[in-house]
């Protein structure tokens, strides 16, 4: 794995950049950044009002996150009152920010007058006395000392164990699949013979709910004709798996959401032809068999039917596709037989029905008749495992499990996705979600996933659709527990090798990411999801080079995805802190008595500088890099200089080697004094312009009050001068 192919989260926060087209001057705060705790107050106020315009604008309306719509209904007048009543501190807010601003511009001018100042300081000539005398030559032998008394390629890291905690975190439960229906076996389910007999009755057990109905009256008929057309069969695109799916469905939903104690046999009947009998236990009246739409299983959301017309449609791809003249139903006190007749309207086909009453009552229901489809007769074996039964193993010792939902995680194989007991496809296959099997328990709401007639393949944006849903309707404990059961899908992969499960994950995290930051800007204290991971085992991907990935992963953490850093697990830069900001280059003979010169010149600076610095700090480290090579250019074209900051401590800068190359001795000076000021702040800080501004005062100031540290400046700026540019 590389770091170009994980999504970046790049981290700048410890470095700050030079505008190359000023002295760099600090420019403009932005209201949301003022430090003064007040203003922070303020600025909290606008943020909220201006995330919930954003997210009601943007976030709620894109697929993957409109289940949160509710949510911020609930608390938009919240929002809004918080508003109204910082009105004032905005005003507030906006004149202390145009005194910031104000600010900003003296500093650009005094930044320039120091610029000045220098160049008039150190660009007097020496006089041959002072080129001879003892003081430049001394100077001129530390320049070309050789060599760094550091390492150019290993800069300082910044940022170690600095890792928010928070306090409502939880410890991460134990990871380890549920004992749900631990006691179910595989069925055994025998193979059609040679001849396309075939019997099995799947097992019945206690979890079977039979559905009875009362009987009811009904008038018979005899070839009374439907407005369902032979042709009509032609716009549904169902296949032989769909047929018999759907058959099978009316004896499930009958059971209760169940296969068990469901019967099918098939036997010979000559001339190639097979008959296909199914029964169950459930009865039901004719009027379900007959009427389109006429369905008990609509508002049922654990039924796998929905609008009563999977029977007949049934029938008829029988009729047109499957050889069968007709098709046989019975239950209770009627018996129902389907076939095709000349219409009365015109010469096509339609389908009618013969219903009369059965010589003897039935307990339970049936289905059949006769095909020459051998391939008909295998999808029916086959989707015995595509509803769920007290043998299904899709269904035993799951990862997760709650009210809604369960999830059976194995990577490297492939799983499916049932709705309400039954298998739906996913991406053309039953057997298409690679690395897991989900099953709800509840058909989602049509908004969430329409399920249409055809039973239409499942894809990725449904199952974030569905993912976003059942996050609405999971527990703080659930959520946790999930997280937990999801382990192996923690890692962080490029895109190209996500998997749908994968991208499924990504969605939870974004949604639980939403509400962790809806809940920290409306101040709510419960209901934010944040767990106690073990510290040497995982760490979530931050911006890192390849080999120190593979470092870790040799000491055995787990490189994971970058939002679980939004759950509270530590980034890689939490652990190991942030050590490469640019690829450092090798330095030059003349590339280090340029660095040399600098540190020369910020030690004769420390009487007055060492009220601002420590000597450490003072003793500055130097790190070079281009910025226009192609690792760094997408990013740092206009990045002259960088900071080096360790919580309020200076550890050098980065600096760009044309930069240096080709600027002159005070310029670099300045932009010096100016990345040690960063230490205090970044650019847009009132507390940054207030150092920077003392700093050059002081060196100004001891420019002027001493003629010693005034000529070997001028010393050092000679020697710089000397240095051949190319390098």
């Amino acid at each position: 794995m590389t770091t170009e192919n994980i999504d970046i989260q790049h981290n700048i926060s410890n470095i700050k950049p030079i505008n190359p087209n000023r002295q760099y001057p600090a420019p403009q705060i932005q209201p949301s950044v003022n430090t003064d705790s007040g203003d922070k107050k303020v600025a909290g106020a606008v943020l909220a009002t201006a995330l919930a315009a954003t997210v009601l604008c943007g976030v709620v309306l894109h697929k993957k996150t409109k289940g949160f719509e509710k949510p911020l209904k609930e608390e938009i007048s919240k929002l809004k009152d918080a508003e109204k009543k910082s009105a004032e501190e905005i005003k507030n807010l906006t004149n202390k920010n145009q005194e910031l601003h104000t600010l900003n511009e003296t500093l650009a001018k005094k930044t320039q007058q120091m610029q000045d100042k220098l160049d008039e300081y150190l660009g007097e000539g020496l006089t041959p006395k002072e080129v001879q005398s003892n003081m430049y030559k001394d100077l001129k032998s530390k320049v070309e000392c050789g060599d760094l008394d550091y390492k150019h390629n290993e800069p300082p890291i910044v940022g170690k164990g600095q890792q928010k905690v928070y306090e409502d975190a939880v410890d991460l439960p134990k990871n380890e699949p549920t004992k749900n229906r631990s006691n179910i076996k595989e069925l055994d389910i025998p193979e059609i013979k040679p001849d396309g007999s075939f019997e099995y009755q799947i097992p019945m057990s206690n979890e079977a709910k039979i559905v009875k109905c009362n009987s009811k009256a009904f008038q018979a008929a005899k070839n009374k004709t439907t407005t369902l057309s032979e042709d009509y069969a032609s716009s549904v695109e169902w296949n032989d798996d769909k047929i018999a799916r759907d058959i099978l469905q009316n004896f499930f939903d009958g059971h209760g959401q169940t296969l068990d104690g469901v019967r099918i046999k098939f036997t010979p009947a000559g001339h190639g032809r097979y008959r296909i009998r199914i029964e169950g236990d459930s009865s039901y009246t004719a009027d379900k068999a007959v009427l389109m739409g006429e369905s008990t299983k609509r508002d049922d959301a654990h039924a796998a039917g929905n609008y009563g017309e999977g029977l007949k449609v049934s029938v008829l791809k029988l009729l047109r596709d499957k050889g069968a003249t007709e098709v046989k139903i019975g239950s209770d006190n009627w018996n129902l037989i389907y076939k095709f007749v000349r219409g009365d309207v015109s010469e096509k086909k339609v389908l009618a029905y013969d219903l009369e009453k059965a010589a003897k009552k039935y307990n339970g229901n049936y289905l059949e008749f006769e095909t020459d489809d051998i391939a008909l007769l295998k999808a029916f074996r086959t989707s015995i495992d595509r509803f769920y039964h007290s043998g299904n193993i899709d269904f035993r010792c799951p990862d997760f499990e709650n009210q809604l939902f369960g999830i059976k995680l194995h990577e490297g194989q492939k799983g499916g996705v049932y709705i309400s007991g039954q298998r739906f496809e996913f991406d053309g296959d039953y057997k298409g979600l690679k690395g897991a099997t989900i099953f709800l328990k509840e058909k989602p709401p049509i908004e969430v996933l329409n399920l249409s007639r055809d039973r239409t393949s499942l894809n990725e944006t449904h199952l974030g659709n569905i993912m976003n849903w059942l996050l609405k309707g999971m527990s703080y404990e659930d959520k946790i527990k999930f997280i937990s059961s999801m382990e192996p899908y923690w890692a962080a992969k490029n895109r190209s090798k996500e998997t749908s499960i994968d991208k499924m994950f990504n969605t939870f995290l974004c949604g639980i990411k939403f509400q962790n930051d809806l809940n920290e800007m409306l101040n709510k204290r419960n209901g934010s999801i944040h767990i106690n991971f073990p510290k040497t085992k995982y760490v979530a991907f931050s911006n890192a080079s390849d080999d120190v990935i593979r470092n870790l992963r040799k000491q055995g953490y787990t490189i994971c995805k970058s939002d679980m850093a939004e759950l509270g697990m530590q980034t890689i830069k939490d652990l190991l802190g942030e050590a490469r900001a640019h690829n450092p280059i090798a330095p030059s003979a003349n590339d280090i008595k340029r660095i040399n010169i600098i540190k020369l010149a910020l030690k004769k600076l420390e009487p007055t500088l060492n009220a601002h610095f420590t000597p450490q700090e003072l003793d500055t480290k130097i790190y070079i890099f281009d910025r226009n090579s192609a690792t760094e250019c997408r990013m740092y074209d206009n990045l002259l200089g960088e900071a080096i900051t360790d919580f309020g401590k200076s550890k050098g800068f980065w600096i760009d080697q044309k930069y240096l190359r080709e600027s002159d001795f005070s310029k670099i000076l300045e932009t010096s004094l100016h990345e040690l000021s960063h230490k205090i702040g970044g650019d847009e800080s009132s507390v940054f312009s207030y150092l920077l501004t003392e700093v050059n005062g002081s060196v100004l100031k001891q420019l002027v009050e001493d003629p010693m540290t005034r000529a070997e400046l001028k010393m050092l700026n000679k020697i710089w001068k000397e240095i051949p540019k190319e390098g």
